[in-house]
């Protein structure tokens, strides 16, 4: 069975992947680490958003957004055998290559929106989306997922069957709050988190 990347989204145009060219040189590098995260999330997923280009003069596909993933679509192919279809692509207007990559660098580092713990999870439990199942193909700048996971999911109190835990010698108590939806129980565990509770979420 021939192994082929699924595209998901809709461009301007389909271009082959071998008529794209990396513009920006070694601007930006994929970790090891990063390129098996991108690796997962395509795999699931496919091509999520078009490849933006430019047409040189010379009438060159010159790659402004999307250079990873080109990169990685590359690897797949040569090292694992997988089928690339055309990728969808939309243009970037420039007057020249000294425009083009002026605008390369606002898309390269145009990221100006910031995360925040409490906004991710607010989104995922809004979504009903488990952290499992996402964490191993997203990356966030402004994110720690492992401290993340600790913050949210894995405060370390003692459980209600974890009596062992105790310390016998200072009194304890757990509270177990039900909520009416997922708003109202962020909103019960920011308050007590930041009255300096240990919390633990239970869904």
């Amino acid at each position: 069975m021939e192994k082929t990347i699924k595209i998901s989204c809709q461009g301007a145009d389909e271009i082959p992947l071998d008529e794209l060219i990396v513009f920006q040189g070694e601007l930006k590098n994929l970790s090891r680490a990063k390129y098996k995260k991108l690796r997962a999330g395509m795999l699931e997923h496919g091509l999520l958003s078009p490849i933006h280009i430019w047409i040189a003069p010379e009438g060159q596909k010159q790659i402004m957004d999307g250079t990873q993933r080109v990169r990685l679509f590359r690897e797949m192919r040569d090292a694992e055998g997988y089928s690339i279809p055309p990728l969808p692509v939309n243009y970037v207007h420039a007057d020249n290559a000294h425009d083009a990559a002026k605008k390369l660098l606002v898309l390269a580092g145009g990221h100006y929106g910031e995360a925040s713990d409490e906004g991710l999870f607010e989104f995922m439990s809004t979504h009903k989306i488990q952290l499992a199942d996402v964490k191993d193909v997203v990356e966030f700048a402004d994110i720690d997922l492992l401290k993340f996971e600790e913050k949210f999911f894995d405060m370390p109190i003692a459980g209600v069957d974890d009596t062992k835990d105790l310390d016998t010698n200072t009194s304890q108590f757990i509270v177990t709050i039900k909520c009416q939806d997922e708003h109202e129980m962020q909103q019960i565990f920011e308050e007590m988190t930041n009255r300096g509770h240990e919390c633990k979420l239970i869904t």
